[in-house]
């Protein structure tokens, strides 16, 4: 059998070592994402990232909501004081 018909590439597994080298790069960079995100949301394992946000988005709205309750519990003290004060002035 003659080989040297054969056309060989001088490097046949570069494109397999540039795919490889690009997919460990993308890794790391994932892992340095998910590092910061576990950091930042209180050391979180890395599976548990999306329930905490979850929960913080919760709270957040929770937090929103309960604002606009005191909010309307003031404006609604204010207005039965009005209304008292103006029923002693009738009456």
């Amino acid at each position: 059998m003659d080989l040297s018909s054969w056309d060989f590439p001088e490097t046949p597994f570069k494109r397999v070592y540039d795919e490889l080298d690009e997919l460990q790069a993308q890794y790391h960079r994932l892992e340095h994402i998910t590092k910061g995100a576990s950091t930042a949301l209180g050391g979180c394992g890395p599976g548990n990232i999306i329930r905490e946000i979850a929960k913080r988005t919760d709270r957040k709205e929770l937090e929103q909501v309960t604002r606009e309750l005191d909010l309307a519990r003031t404006d609604n003290a204010h207005l039965h004081a009005q209304m008292a004060s103006m029923a002693k002035k009738l009456g």
